[in-house]
């Protein structure tokens, strides 16, 4: 996977993942553990505003890059994240969760 880093995006002063071009398509690349996984949902959230702020920029797909027992990377269009995801609140403000089933590994 071909990088060409283009800024970090942050939430609340953390660097919660980056913007870039990977092979060509703008992306979002952010980094996830087991403990982001949302096991009732079988998939990981990003907070809402960070979609609106990334989608405004030309972000085209969202790449979560997991580190757990094994690592993997799950690719998934943006327009997936506004048109199937389940918006929730569990006191980090609102996240919108996208299953696995929406994403590929490539």
């Amino acid at each position: 996977m071909d990088f060409k880093f283009i800024r970090n995006v942050t939430l609340n002063g953390k660097v919660v993942g980056k913007i870039g071009v990977v092979d060509g398509v703008k992306s979002y690349v952010s980094t996830r553990r087991p403990e982001h996984f949302f096991r009732i949902y079988n998939g990981f959230g990003i907070d809402k505003n960070i979609l609106w702020e990334i989608s405004e920029e030309g972000v085209i797909q969202v790449i979560i890059y997991y580190v757990g027992k094994n690592e993997h990377h799950y690719v998934s269009l943006i327009d997936d994240w506004f048109e199937n995801s389940t918006s929730t609140d569990y006191g980090h403000g609102e996240q919108m969760i996208l299953s696995k089933d929406f994403m590929n590994e490539p």
